[in-house]
């Protein structure tokens, strides 16, 4: 049995590290992804924010359903529902009630 020291096997890693890189080459940029998309969270903190369409304030406890989201739901029911043209012809699916 060959026993090596601990100088010895961290010399090692470290010489073959060194040999990947001439072989390889170093490389240019980190391969790495950052761990959080800058493109997804905002950089000021605030007690408001919006989640799946929902307004959410944590300090007042509550969550609100956006003035464009009902805006665009009662355009809806006027264009579908309440047009004259609506009871005479009901060609709703259950899909769009829902």
């Amino acid at each position: 049995m060959i026993l090596v020291s601990r100088n010895s096997r961290s010399h090692g890693i470290i010489k073959s590290i060194l040999a990947a890189y001439v072989v390889f080459g170093f490389s240019a940029e980190d391969p790495r992804k950052p761990c959080l998309n800058p493109f997804k969270w905002s950089p000021v903190v605030t007690h408001t924010l919006r989640f799946l369409g929902y307004m959410i304030d944590t300090r007042k406890m509550t969550v609100q359903w956006p003035c464009d989201k009902r805006a665009q739901l009662a355009a809806m029911f006027n264009a579908d529902w309440l047009s004259p043209t609506a009871g005479k012809n009901p060609t709703l699916t259950p899909r769009q009630i829902a």
